[in-house]
Parts: C-alpha cells; sequence; structure tokens
C-alpha cells in the first residue's frame, strides 16, 4: 500500500516519478524521441483525447504539443457518482526542443489509436568550408 501511495504522489506531483505526471497543473504524457540518421521520431501517447482537442506546433527549434482530455460524462447521460477516479482529465502539453539541423518543412503527423506519431527529416550536413592557406 505504501508503494501504491508514493506512486500516485510522484503522479501527481511529477517529482522523480514517471512521465504523464501533472506539473503545475498541466500534464505531461509519456513521450518517445527517436533520433534515426536522416530524421527524429516522436511518439506521445494520448489515450482518450480527440483529435480536435489536440494540436501540434514548431517555434524555432521547439515542438509544442497540447491538448486537452476531457471526460466522457456528457454521452453516457444521468448523475454518476464515482467509486474510483485515476484518470486525469486536464489539460497537457510537451515542448521538446529538436536539432538544430531539422528540415521545418517535412513535418509528418498522424494520429490513430491515442498514439500522436511525428516524424521530422534531418537536413543533410552541408560540406565544411575549404580555406586555401597561402604559402610563402
Amino acid at each position: 500500500m505504501r508503494d501504491v501511495s508514493r506512486l500516485l504522489l510522484y503522479w501527481v506531483s511529477g517529482v522523480d516519478g514517471p512521465t504523464g505526471a501533472l506539473e503545475g497543473g498541466v500534464v505531461r504524457p509519456a513521450t518517445d524521441v527517436v533520433e534515426c540518421d536522416d530524421r527524429i521520431l516522436i511518439t506521445v501517447e494520448l489515450a482518450g483525447v480527440a483529435r480536435e482537442d489536440l494540436s501540434a506546433s514548431l517555434v524555432g527549434q521547439r515542438l509544442e504539443i497540447r491538448g486537452m482530455r476531457r471526460p466522457r460524462e456528457q454521452e453516457d447521460g444521468g448523475v454518476k457518482r464515482y467509486l474510483r477516479r485515476e484518470i486525469v482529465y486536464a489539460p497537457f502539453e510537451r515542448v521538446l526542443v529538436l536539432p538544430a539541423d531539422i528540415d521545418e518543412s517535412s513535418f509528418e503527423a498522424e494520429y490513430r489509436d491515442g498514439m500522436l506519431r511525428i516524424a521530422v527529416r534531418r537536413r543533410p550536413p552541408e560540406p565544411e568550408p575549404v580555406h586555401r592557406v597561402t604559402i610563402r
């Protein structure tokens, strides 16, 4: 029981705990970032989030993913009395700083089965300039 209480405290506070925790009243969804030779792959877990409550934007090198997980109480109708409520219905946000060599025009995003998948290509490295040295 003590371990469960600690996990719940971590989950709510975001301190030394798993991602998905509340931090300043905003949920930080669990996120994977994979670096490949030619692209960056980002996967964000957003179970129960409607597509219209989700946004992603690039500001400089910062990828900002924001949205809101809303309860579906309106769909079921009637008065409810929760016996247990562990799912967090709150705004969420994830901000990731991407490498400088990304191609801003190559973003592709797909949202399916509660997972947001974003791929962005990396620009090929520019050849280093050659400076001739005059030998006397």
